[in-house]
């Protein structure tokens, strides 16, 4: 069985923080479309071409 994930990160490989009424979001999606979908949700204080979206893969036993 595998898990695919869509992270948000940054220019460092670190995964992207969004803070929003004391929460604190990491940037992982389930799906491409939705990582998309709130990339600037992620971005909105700094240069959006300092982060990326990457897939990450991993195979769960």
């Amino acid at each position: 069985m595998s898990q695919e994930l869509y992270v948000i990160v940054d220019e460092h490989g670190e995964v992207a923080r969004k803070v929003s009424g004391g929460h604190k979001s990491l940037g992982v999606f389930v799906s491409k479309k939705q990582a998309e979908k709130n990339f600037w949700r992620y971005t909105m204080y700094s240069k959006s071409d300092e982060y990326k979206i990457v897939k990450y893969h991993e195979v769960i036993e």
